[in-house]
């Protein structure tokens, strides 16, 4: 149940109607006759969003040398600056040794090579800290707004701007 793709209703006044590109989502989903619970959500501007993204490239262009090689590309700076200003997920792990959680920590960097994450080590936890996705999907309208404030803001401070 956890793939089940959002289906854009349009409303009439008396019913809710899967929009174009939408009703073969519904039909494949939903079963005729049976009754479903909408969660209303706004949607959010693919403008702003294409905006937002276009800003995190252009302060990624014009970070100092020695930033760049912390945040290799503009996907690497914008999800830095999710996590560190706490729009991420954690989990920690506790080991027996500092010893161990080094070599915890070194495994979980090569299983997440593909993927960004802050995996640091206090004593013998090994915390490992991931973006959240601001993908349409995963991050409705209210929580983008603020997420994607709190980054411009510490990527303007990175910067001095």
């Amino acid at each position: 149940m956890a793939d089940l793709l959002p289906i854009v209703c349009n409303w009439n006044g008396e019913n809710f109607s899967p929009i174009m590109g939408h009703k073969a989502t519904a039909k494949k989903q939903c079963l005729t006759g049976q009754s479903y619970i909408f969660e209303l959500s706004e949607q959010r501007s693919a403008a702003r969003h294409r905006a937002y993204m276009a800003f995190i490239g252009q302060c990624w262009a014009s970070l100092p040398e020695e930033l760049t090689r912390k945040h290799p590309s503009p996907d690497h700076l914008r999800k830095y600056a999710l996590i560190v200003t706490g729009y991420c997920t954690t989990q920690d792990f506790v080991c027996q040794s500092r010893k161990e959680a080094e070599r915890t920590a070194f495994a979980l960097a090569a299983m997440d090579s593909d993927r960004y994450a802050i995996i640091s080590i206090h004593d013998c936890i090994v915390r490992v800290q991931r973006a959240e996705s601001q993908s349409y999907r995963a991050m409705g309208k209210q929580r983008f707004n603020e997420s994607q404030e709190a980054v411009e803001n510490y990527v303007g401070e990175l910067l001095n701007v």
